[in-house]
């Protein structure tokens, strides 16, 4: 409609030249693209017609499919333009879980998109321990594709002085000056909060468009001098890969990919400078690695929307999965969740009060290894601390976690160990 006359200027229509309709539009509040866009309005779409909501059910049986959504992108003559897939991130062992999208906003560049749902269990009713809580979903936009490059759940799996603090999403917002900063409001509601205790937090955000990973080993028959450079790009549970020392794949094409248990939202990789020192200047050859071992151990860290991390190795041999000759994908070794952290006795930093221990994976982010060995790993990560009721923190802890592991016979899991060796309060946030 017209901003001043009101009248009818264009009416949603099918970019098929049909003159339909777009079907199975949800009663979600549309977001306007800025100035400058392809696009111009944007809606939630669903692959068929909702009975009672906008979201996914979670129960398929003979006479349902499952339901597919998404946000389509209308131009001011009313015509759709291209759309933005919305990724179902529910966890495995949450099927019963009904999720709602009752939001989608745009930023000022019209390059980032945030979609926000609800999610509640199946049995809420019954349940006292797990109640409804929100989701926000950040998709880019680059090479006509919208990947999915960050979730936040507001699902604390550590209760906070007994009370299971997650909480729903009321307002989302991005900044009108700065398109990476996004402003979130949260209602949470516990059996001994405040009715409506809210909470409002602020997210800046930055990434690379893609991570390099570096490595070059000694290798029985080949040249010292034969880097392997891996490309890697996040979107949703999925991480793509291309080898760019054997082929370069235009994105958003891929030469092969890994689909993980929950969205990525983090890699760090062993650092160059470590294999050249187990590569080359190893000259002991009873301690000097195998062949197979070199090739196939851990090479990735991974963070997850769900708070855990996956430990990812080198593949060895030939893949069907991948379109590139000669590239092995790197493969899951395992994950793990930090609530089983140990804490070590030498923890630096003096008598630190529990609140700044109290964290999980979802509040760690720029991870960083900073030693690693053929079964460990060593990172750094900068940790927001755990909220007290009636208390604010404005800074960040420095955590030092040592990761070990070993392979185990007979098929059994790996067995891991966790510390944290050091944990030091800083005095403001990391930027």
């Amino acid at each position: 409609f017209h901003r001043t006359t009101l009248q009818l200027l264009s009416l949603s229509k099918e970019e098929d030249g049909s003159g339909r309709d777009v079907p199975n539009l949800l009663p979600v509040t549309p977001t306007w693209a800025p100035a400058g866009c392809s696009h111009y309005v944007g809606a939630v779409q669903s692959s068929r017609p909702l009975i009672g909501g906008s979201g996914n059910s979670g129960k398929n049986n003979a006479r349902s499919r499952p339901v597919s959504l998404q946000v389509a992108f209308m131009e001011p003559n009313g015509l759709r333009h291209r759309e933005c897939k919305i990724h179902d991130t529910r966890l495995a062992g949450k099927n019963g879980e009904k999720e709602e999208v009752i939001g989608i906003a745009f930023n000022l560049e019209g390059d980032l998109l945030a979609v926000v749902s609800l999610l509640t269990p199946a049995d809420s009713e019954s349940s006292t321990q797990h109640k409804e809580y929100g989701k926000v979903q950040l998709y880019h936009r680059s090479n006509y594709h919208w990947y999915l490059k960050y979730e936040l759940r507001f699902d604390d799996k550590v209760e906070n002085e007994g009370v299971n603090t997650s909480g729903s999403v009321s307002v989302i917002k991005f900044s009108d000056e700065d398109p990476y900063r996004l402003m979130i409001a949260l209602d949470r509601r516990g059996s001994t909060l405040p009715e409506n205790a809210l909470e409002w937090r602020e997210y800046a955000f930055r990434w690379e468009s893609s991570t390099i990973h570096y490595s070059q080993h000694t290798i029985v028959g080949k040249s010292p001098n034969s880097p392997n450079v891996l490309a890697l790009s996040i979107d949703g549970k999925t991480l793509n890969f291309t080898p760019l020392d054997k082929a370069i794949v235009p994105p958003p094409m891929y030469a092969a990919s890994l689909e993980l248990p929950a969205p990525v939202i983090g890699i760090t990789s062993r650092p160059c400078f470590q294999h050249e020192i187990t590569g080359n200047n190893s000259d002991d050859s009873n301690n000097k690695p195998s062949h197979e071992e070199e090739m196939s151990r851990v090479e990735l860290i991974v963070a997850l929307a769900d708070g855990s991390f996956a430990l990812l190795k080198n593949g060895v041999g030939k893949s069907k999965e991948s379109l590139t000759p000669g590239f092995s994908p790197p493969t899951l070794l395992t994950t793990f969740d930090l609530s089983t952290l140990v804490f070590s006795n030498k923890m630096e930093g003096g008598d630190i009060s529990p609140e700044y221990l109290a964290f999980n994976g979802m509040k760690l982010r720029d991870m960083t290894i900073i030693d690693a060995s053929e079964d460990s790993f060593t990172i750094i990560a900068a940790s927001s601390p755990q909220g007290t009721r009636g208390r604010h923190h404005f800074h960040d802890n420095l955590v030092e976690i040592k990761i070990s592991w070993a392979s185990l016979e007979n098929g059994e899991r790996e067995r891991l160990d966790l510390q944290i060796s050091a944990c030091v309060p800083l005095k403001g946030r990391v930027l």
